[in-house]
């Protein structure tokens, strides 16, 4: 419920900062281009949470309400966890074009925004496509295998 609020709240601060900006602008063509940036730019912020493919986790904008928050930390935790999510989306697209079953993928990532490091990746598969799956992270995507966990659901 609380990211609902804060969704709202958001969209509220924005439609605010569209009207002022429009409000100050000068007739004509300006104008005109301003209203259809900010159009473009309030549809996007209003479709945000349902466009697939971007998970936000409903923490994403409760950073106002953190007492005292280190803003450039949770820039960094946010774009990690952004990082991770489109980690596991390629490596399951990846896998599935390949014709593998996989079952769920998670990624974890340490560092800052210009050094990101994977640190981990849990990967469910059969164990009949195990050493197969493998194989294919090693050689074609290079992902070493130090990083990898596998879990085998039967």
């Amino acid at each position: 419920m609380e990211f609902l609020k804060n969704w709202v709240l958001g969209i509220t601060i924005c439609s605010i900062i569209i009207s002022i900006i429009l409000s100050i602008a000068p007739n004509g063509n300006l104008q005109k281009t301003l209203k259809l940036s900010a159009g473009i730019v309030f549809i996007l912020f209003f479709i945000s949470p349902f466009v697939k493919g971007i998970q936000l986790d409903p923490d994403y904008f409760n950073v106002a309400n953190t007492p005292d928050a280190d803003f450039s930390e949770v820039f960094i935790q946010n774009t990690n966890k952004l990082i991770s999510n489109q980690i596991n989306e390629y490596l399951i697209n990846d896998l599935e074009n390949q014709g593998f079953n996989v079952y769920s993928v998670n990624t974890l990532t340490e560092g800052s925004s210009e050094n990101i490091k994977i640190t981990s990746i849990t990967l469910k598969c059969s164990a009949d496509e195990k050493e197969e799956i493998k194989k294919h992270l090693e050689n074609n995507l290079k992902i070493v295998q130090g990083v990898i966990n596998y879990e085998v659901v039967s």
